[in-house]
């Protein structure tokens, strides 16, 4: 499988990239799911991330208000990833906000049952193989996807 990770710092090309950032997007969140996370999976809290999809890689920071010619795209070698849902952060922060049960998502995210569009690889490290063009991105279609796995996420109580 091919991954894809995509940033604002410019990487260099056949080196190791390792963890070690502290990840600040929705915090209490990544709290909860790395307290729950299986024994042999990366924190969540300082991992990489990478996607099987260089659209969906490019598109995420492209909606973190990133502005195109900021973004830099590589193909990378991922280490030990470990598969999780991208959507499920998201949903577990609400329902922290909202004081509702998060147990069933959490499982989720670390073990997906469900077919959901996008994932999010978690890893400690990773080798930058090269950089990569920017795709032309269908964002209607992007954004569909989206609402499908936040749908889906609704859906576990």
């Amino acid at each position: 499988m091919e991954f894809y990770h995509a940033s604002k710092m410019a990487l260099p090309i056949g080196e190791e990239i390792r963890s070690g950032v502290v990840s600040l997007y929705y915090e209490e969140a990544t709290e909860a799911l790395d307290s729950n996370r299986p024994e042999s999976a990366p924190a969540r809290k300082t991992a990489l991330y990478s996607a099987d999809s260089l659209e969906f890689a490019f598109y995420f920071l492209i909606k973190q208000n990133v502005c195109k010619s900021a973004i830099n795209l590589y193909k990378v070698k991922v280490k030990h990833p470990w598969k999780a849902v991208f959507s499920i952060p998201h949903i577990v922060q609400r329902r922290i906000e909202e004081g509702k049960n998060i147990v069933t998502l959490i499982n989720e995210y670390w073990e997906p049952t469900k077919n959901w569009q996008f994932y999010e690889y978690l890893s400690t490290s990773f080798v930058v193989i090269e950089q990569m063009d920017h795709p032309v991105i269908f964002d209607f279609e992007m954004k569909m996807k989206g609402l499908r796995d936040h749908e889906l996420a609704d859906q576990f109580s």
